[in-house]
């Protein structure tokens, strides 16, 4: 009979997990780490955006002023403007007296003037005329009739185009203003000013401040209101989960009274009726098989008492490294008789090396008796016991197989063998494979369980090696 394969585990009933692999999920913590990390990123990236788009538009909205002016003022004057011929600007009827007002005006610190193939022509600062600075992207894009504008730092961004440039001053707002001319088809020119604007630069500097506090105030009141609605919806669910768990706790007491007081009603009746009959009777014969009776139903309730003491003992009693092959095998061995009167035939194979586990013995042998007896029952009239010892290849987990060619499970009954009480047997009390899932996953394993009806079982057990 073929055993159940890492490859045909995932058609199997699963059931049980390592707490090696899995943490509990921890709302109120994720929540909070999550919503942190979030709230700070996007409070970061709005407080950038807002303030590059306040800066954005108070530098434009200074340089467009700068440019209507100019382009005003050279409009009026063009008829005697020739930006090809620099001596029109520098003449007392061209444009000369112009730009030594712009110098002049507040918070101006130098100005350039270009013509279209980018030479300086007329300049505050005599040393730049007539020179030409290559891989100026502002002037191209000034000469192609766009507007620029930026606040630069010479300590970050220095440029050929700042040499001469007096001493003291580091960070300045630089405007590149095109020149159009009448008919605005054609620029002939471009105008290069750069300003120092002491109230314009503290303007950006309060806005800064203004634009940070504003995102992080907001974020930080957002995070607080979202960690108390959660908070509160925690405690909610935390308080339903608590009475969830009170009221299938007060409804699984309720079917385990009613399951054992009925089983227990029926042993009794026969035990009472075993015990009236051999009163009753003078027969030696009679008499000896009412007490067997009056045995066989006395064991029955010590066994069921044993299986709900041990189904309600609590985790982590008595741990110990151990052979998980040794303890089957121990157990296995009080089998011996059944499985020579039931003709079953036995494979029992042990996968050298195999690593201890940590666990109960009591617990591990009532759980592997509970699994050789199902099998057992399942083979009355003899079949095939196969079990597989064997280490995981990643050597972490300890695996052991049980399969059997009996009756096998039906497809409809598959999810419901692992349930306290759920049982297709007349005198069973529905806690074997309950108590087998629940000793397995306080080991920290798995179970699996594969069945097919009329063709056999294979349940296989994982259980984490124990720590060196």
């Amino acid at each position: 009979m073929p055993l159940l394969t890492k490859s045909n585990r995932t058609s199997a009933i699963r059931v049980g997990h390592s707490a090696l692999r899995h943490r509990p999920f921890n709302l109120l913590r994720s929540f909070a780490l999550l919503s942190l990390l979030s709230i700070s990123l996007i409070t970061a990236v709005s407080g950038t955006l807002m303030f590059r788009f306040l800066s954005d538009h108070l530098l434009k909205r200074d340089a467009v002023v700068s440019m209507e002016f100019i382009q005003s003022v050279v409009e009026d004057e063009q008829p005697q403007l020739n930006f090809s011929r620099p001596e029109s600007l520098t003449d007392e009827d061209g444009l000369g007296e112009l730009f030594k007002r712009i110098v002049n005006m507040p918070d101006v610190v130098r100005t350039n003037v270009f013509v279209p193939d980018g030479h300086i022509i007329w300049s505050s600062d005599e040393k730049l005329v007539g020179r030409r600075f290559e891989s100026n992207h502002a002037l191209d894009e000034a000469l192609a009739g766009d507007l620029v504008y930026e606040l630069s730092d010479l300590r970050e961004h220095p440029k050929s185009e700042y040499v001469y440039f007096p001493e003291g001053i580091t960070t300045f707002v630089e405007n590149y203003l095109p020149i159009w001319n009448r008919a605005h088809t054609e620029v002939i020119g471009v105008i290069e000013i750069y300003k120092l604007p002491r109230i314009l630069i503290q303007t950006l500097a309060q806005a800064k401040w203004l634009v940070w506090i504003t995102t992080v105030v907001g974020g930080l009141f957002l995070y607080v209101t979202l960690f108390w609605i959660v908070h509160r919806a925690n405690m909610v669910m935390s308080e339903q989960q608590e009475r969830l768990v009170e009221s299938e706790t007060i409804t699984a007491l309720g079917e385990m009274v009613a399951s054992v007081a009925h089983s227990i009603r029926n042993s009794l009746a026969s035990i009472r009726s075993s015990a009236e009959l051999a009163i009753e009777v003078d027969d030696l014969h009679s008499a000896q098989d009412s007490a067997s009776d009056i045995i066989a139903e006395a064991d029955r309730l010590g066994q069921w008492v044993r299986e709900l003491l041990l189904f309600s003992r609590p985790e982590g009693v008595g741990l110990e490294r151990l052979a998980i092959d040794k303890v089957f095998r121990n157990t296995l061995d009080g089998f011996s008789l059944i499985i020579a009167r039931q003709s079953v035939e036995l494979d029992f194979q042990v996968m050298r090396p195999v690593p201890p586990i940590q666990g109960e013995i009591p617990l591990l042998e009532q759980m592997f008796a509970s699994l050789i007896a199902n099998a057992l029952e399942a083979m009355p009239n003899g079949g095939l016991l196969c079990v597989r010892i064997a280490a995981e290849k990643n050597g972490q987990f300890v695996d052991l197989t049980i399969s059997d060619s009996g009756q096998g499970i039906a497809s409809d009954q598959l999810d419901k063998v692992f349930k306290p009480f759920f049982t297709s047997k007349s005198g069973g009390l529905g806690l074997g494979l309950a108590l087998v899932r629940r000793i397995v996953e306080r080991h920290r394993g798995r179970i699996y369980l594969s069945s097919t009806a009329n063709q056999g079982t294979i349940i296989t057990l994982d259980f984490p090696r124990a720590p060196n």
